[in-house]
């Protein structure tokens, strides 16, 4: 487990590489989710979002910071001009989106 110096540190690197994070919060500042990203070079894809890290704390059955978190990343994608986004757990991809799709 990474102490709060580890993941700022990694977030710098991140930063440096061309990537981000993102944090879903809601109106009065508690963070509820969170996730890294960068842009990679695939031969059948092209350029893509790879999503290596997305956690989100959520109180209902509704996922609403992972569905905010989710619609940014596509955002960000589109303004990247990546082809899509990949989620990946545990560095095998578990879920692709194209942009513009709900991700449902």
């Amino acid at each position: 487990m990474l102490e709060p110096e580890g993941w700022r540190l990694r977030g710098e690197m991140l930063i440096e590489r061309g990537g981000g994070v993102i944090a879903a919060r809601s109106a009065d500042g508690t963070i509820h989710g969170i996730a890294t990203y960068e842009i990679v070079e695939r031969l059948v894809f092209g350029l893509i979002l790879h999503v290596a890290t997305m956690v989100t704390f959520e109180l209902t059955r509704h996922d609403y910071a992972r569905r905010a978190l989710t619609a940014c990343l596509h955002r960000v994608c589109r303004s990247l001009g990546c082809a899509a986004t990949v989620i990946s757990e545990m560095n095998r991809p578990v879920l692709r989106i194209k942009p513009g799709s709900t991700g449902n």
